[in-house]
């Protein structure tokens, strides 16, 4: 399979926002590559409107037969204190214990 574009969608396109700094960073990088590469956003500030493109704009991409694909995969935290530190001194600690052993015993890392 061979991938000619690669777009990126995001909540916010904001000046002095990371993620959308990123954004535009990487969407710069792909095209330097050879990639065509666009960003939809839901909301932008007014100096970041010509970085990309309303989402709804999306649809109309869609209508005309380009492909669309949202890959998200999510991050994996390590954890640095055990139950007994999140649990101390609480007087029903189930939930805590709960939280901190699904991301103990997470296999996807």
């Amino acid at each position: 399979m061979t991938v000619g574009r690669i777009d990126q969608v995001i909540p916010s396109l904001a000046s002095r926002d990371a993620i959308g700094g990123h954004a535009v960073q990487l969407r710069d990088l792909l095209r330097s590559k050879g990639y065509q590469s666009d960003i939809y956003y839901g909301t932008a500030t007014p100096d970041r409107l010509e970085y990309g493109f309303p989402v709804n704009r999306l649809e109309e991409a869609l209508r005309t037969n380009r492909p669309f694909s949202y890959d998200f995969h999510p991050t994996v935290v390590p954890v640095i204190f055990g139950p007994g530190y999140w649990t101390a001194g609480s007087k029903d600690p189930d939930f805590i214990e709960a939280v901190v052993l699904v991301v103990e015993h997470d296999d996807r890392g």
